[in-house]
């Protein structure tokens, strides 16, 4: 696996924001058509994607920022961490 450069990072992070705002807008239309009387039951489906495709952006955006972060990091670094993880009480 190659580098991941801080110009890869911010490309990725540009265009993830770019689909939570598009997904933001989506979600706002959906409040919109049902406060102007449309029934909930016949966009359900695509709301509930909208919301699951939310989580999935979030998601995406944590990991993007991880690997972002661990990018320098050997397999020492690694195992360190673990190992670290697995005392805390």
């Amino acid at each position: 696996m190659t580098k991941y450069t801080k110009r890869q990072y911010n490309k990725d992070i540009a265009a993830n924001e770019v689909a939570i705002l598009e997904n933001k807008t989506l979600l706002e239309s959906f409040n919109a058509r049902v406060e102007n009387g449309e029934s909930v039951n016949d966009m359900s489906d695509a709301w509930n994607a909208a919301h699951d495709r939310e989580y999935e952006l979030e998601g995406e955006r944590a990991d993007m920022d991880r690997r972002f972060r661990t990018r320098n990091w050997t397999w020492q670094d690694h195992s360190f961490a673990s190992l670290v993880l697995a005392n805390i009480d």
